[in-house]
């Protein structure tokens, strides 16, 4: 079966709307989103390391500006019980991010690609203060959505390997390539078909471009 907009739950949907915002943006596309215990969405945020684009609360044009701790400063711990609240985001959550994961309370953990370079979910219980609490984390479930996110990644990478001669894009592609060969590969296609500028100049609603991406990916094999 072939995967769709409407294919996807909500959570996925939401990450993949602040990617591709983040993507437009010029920033890399990364989404997270906190749901609560009843499925209702708390925050969402995204990348805004390289655009100040940010909303009231989240950090913008900063190398800390990481889509999982904008997403966490938009919750306000006097309405939420982040314990029982799920963090979902579209790559494995960096050394940052996972900190501040931890620290803030939530407990479980999904996200849509993995990433070998500076995904760090591995840091979990390797200290003292790491091994306290419970975090549950759930790897990808859904090979397409792993090879979707992660392509736009890649697309966004050589993007700034192009404006800014990036001299580590060799080592983090290659990183990524070991477990998602497919993702960079696609990666690669989109980068060099350009679809991606074409698709943000169109301002095409992102359920659009979603199911554009699934086609493309399906053309390509």
């Amino acid at each position: 079966m072939v995967l769709k907009w409407s294919d996807l739950q909500q959570p996925w949907q939401v990450c993949f709307e602040e990617a591709w915002t983040a993507y437009r943006c010029g920033s890399l596309p990364i989404g997270a989103a906190v749901f609560d215990q009843s499925g209702n969405l708390v925050a969402r945020g995204r990348n805004h390391i390289f655009d100040d684009h940010g909303v009231p609360g989240q950090v913008s044009l900063n190398q800390l500006a990481h889509a999982e701790l904008n997403t966490l400063l938009q919750i306000d711990r006097r309405s939420h019980d982040l314990h029982t609240c799920v963090i979902y985001t579209s790559i494995e959550p960096c050394p940052l991010c996972m900190g501040a994961i931890y620290m803030s309370g939530v407990r479980t953990v999904h996200f849509a690609a993995r990433d070998p370079y500076a995904g760090s979910t591995n840091l979990l219980g390797t200290t003292p203060y790491l091994s306290r609490k419970n975090i549950r984390i759930f790897a990808p479930a859904a090979q397409e959505l792993e090879v979707i996110f992660l392509s736009l990644l890649v697309a966004a990478e050589h993007r700034r390997k192009q404006q800014t001669g990036w001299e580590l894009f060799e080592t983090v592609v290659s990183a990524w390539r070991a477990v998602c060969p497919a993702g960079v590969a696609f990666g690669e296609v989109l980068h060099d078909d350009k679809v991606l500028a074409q698709w943000t100049n169109q301002d095409l609603p992102t359920e659009t471009v979603f199911d554009l991406l699934v086609e493309k990916m399906m053309e390509k094999g």
